[in-house]
């Protein structure tokens, strides 16, 4: 309730505890939930099903491990990138 509104929404139990428990995550940037669901969205729809968020994750943090200890790496364009490493692989 906001300002004497009330909201109300339908929810399955299962939606409801999804919903309580994903609030209950910390975020030390404070982004909030909804913003987290965007930037899982958008990261969804770049990968266009090549891999997991995590799976890509590792293989980010890995090319930045590469690139801090300066081991050559091919330059790549997104849709290069994308392509051409096998995202199931750390």
């Amino acid at each position: 309730m906001e300002k004497g509104t009330i909201h109300i929404g339908t929810f399955t139990a299962k939606d409801h505890h999804v919903l309580v428990e994903a609030l209950k995550i910390p975020d030390k940037r404070d982004s909030g939930l909804l913003e987290a669901v965007r930037h899982v969205a958008e990261a969804k729809r770049l990968l266009d099903g090549k891999g997991t968020l995590m799976e890509a994750v590792r293989l980010f943090l890995s090319e930045a491990a590469r690139e801090k200890n300066h081991l050559p790496r091919e330059a790549k364009t997104e849709a290069e990138f994308t392509t051409s490493y096998d995202l199931g692989r750390p």
